[in-house]
């Protein structure tokens, strides 16, 4: 139950951001591919991507926004299996936090036409970087 609340609510925020505007549009990493054969991927504010596959890159909404609201991302990946180097950064009033260089790889292949998240999530000493499917 918890699960779907979770997977609810990732929906519902990322089309808030998308209909006020908060969402941060990049093309797509391989511009060869239509839209529509490749996967898109929605990465949380507190979430900067620095690599992809092994390649660089900096896939990021920007500071915008504190904590939990910051803008989002949208990137277009290819469909398949993929691994993703982050730094996480988190400001909010009480404390500044900072993780780098978190190895997150998804345990599932990306699926063409599908949407999935990058989310995390501060434990008492970690963070937890995870990435679920929001949509098909």
């Amino acid at each position: 139950m918890k699960r779907n609340t979770v997977l609810f609510g990732a929906v519902i925020a990322a089309l808030l951001c998308v209909l006020a505007g908060c969402v941060t549009n990049l093309k797509p990493y391989d511009p060869s591919l239509p839209p529509e054969r490749q996967s898109t991927l929605i990465i949380n504010g507190t979430i900067f991507v620095t690599e992809f596959n092994g390649n660089t890159v900096d896939w990021n909404a920007g500071f915008f926004g504190k904590g939990e609201d910051m803008a989002s991302a949208v990137i277009k990946i290819p469909p398949g299996r993929h691994t993703f180097t982050v730094n996480y950064r988190n400001f909010n009033r009480m404390y500044d936090y900072y993780a780098d260089n978190i190895s997150v790889t998804y345990k599932e292949e990306f699926k063409a036409g599908h949407t999935y998240s990058m989310n995390a999530k501060k434990l008492s000493s970690t963070v937890n970087v995870y990435i679920e499917e929001v949509e098909k």
